[in-house]
Order: C-alpha cells, then structure tokens, then sequence
C-alpha cells in the first residue's frame, strides 16, 4: 500500500467514525520508517472531501 493510500483510509476511517467530514483538515504524522520509534519526520496536512465517505 502507498503512503497515499494509507492517507486516504486513515481519512476515511475518521469520517466513518463521525471525527471528521468533508471539507475539514487533518494533520498527520508519520515517520519514513515503519516500526521505528522516534522517528516522525514528516507533516502533511490533509483535505477530507466527498471521495472519503464510501472509502474503508
């Protein structure tokens, strides 16, 4: 699974579950590395819109 797939589940599962809708603004956090502690190196702010309603 790509980083931009991962992003979009992740928005989907919070529409889903009622945390976010569409036209919000998600931070994420994540580092390059899977499974490394400490190792958060990236930001992305992310727009939820209507194609995460029926993702999951």
């Amino acid at each position: 699974m790509t980083a931009e797939e991962l992003n979009d589940r992740a928005l989907a599962l919070l529409v889903e579950k009622g945390i976010a809708e569409p036209g919000d603004h998600v931070m994420l956090t994540r580092g390059d590395e899977m499974n490394a502690h400490g190792g958060t190196n990236t930001l992305k702010i992310l727009d939820v819109n209507a194609s995460h309603l029926h993702k999951g």
